[in-house]
């Protein structure tokens, strides 16, 4: 819901967030879903946990979008 309501927003930035947060949720549920089917291998556990691990930290852009972020990805002018 803050993905879709963040998208039709027309400062880039908050668009920016929004499609932080969508990719967030997309690799949480990829990542658990795999993590709750799988055959637990030792190397297909790591790679879940990585896009698991990548969510969280797509999350985290998504709600707070740190300076350093938004200046990687907007040019000060």
């Amino acid at each position: 819901m803050f993905a879709h309501e963040s998208l039709r927003a027309e400062d880039n930035a908050v668009k920016l967030k929004g499609y932080f947060l969508l990719i967030a949720f997309i690799s949480f549920a990829i990542g658990t879903f795999f993590e709750a089917i799988a055959i637990m291998n030792p190397a297909i556990l790591v790679i879940i946990r990585i896009i698991v691990l990548s969510a969280a930290f797509e999350f985290y852009i998504g709600f707070t979008m740190p300076g350093i972020i938004k200046n990687l990805f907007f040019k000060n002018t």
